[in-house]
């Protein structure tokens, strides 16, 4: 079977992919040559820009959402609720036919 039929990729696929990694890795060298030539100031100043953006991408991707209600809340409204003697009584309905035999 060949690496193709494995993962499911056209081999074009994987060698843009990986050409696209090897792109980043060569700017990510280049970025870090860039900022040893800023002083410690500028290097703040790119700290505090770069930790807006993790932060505006991380509220965007990972906002928090309303939790969900819970069944009880969301039957909340139907009334009347059931009585322990009712829920009773449909346990014993239910189980009426499973007998010992069954166990």
């Amino acid at each position: 079977m060949s690496n193709r039929k494995q993962t499911g990729e056209k081999p074009c696929t994987r060698y843009r992919k990986r050409e696209k990694e090897q792109n980043m890795q060569v700017a990510i060298r280049q970025i870090a040559q860039m900022t040893h030539r800023l002083s410690l100031f500028e290097k703040t100043e790119l700290v505090k820009m770069i930790m807006s953006d993790i932060q505006h991408i991380a509220e965007n991707t990972f906002s928090l959402k309303k939790p969900l209600d819970s069944a009880y809340g969301i039957c909340a409204d139907y009334k009347p609720e059931p009585s322990e003697e009712d829920i009773a009584q449909m346990r014993r309905d239910v189980f009426k036919e499973f007998t010992r035999e069954y166990v």
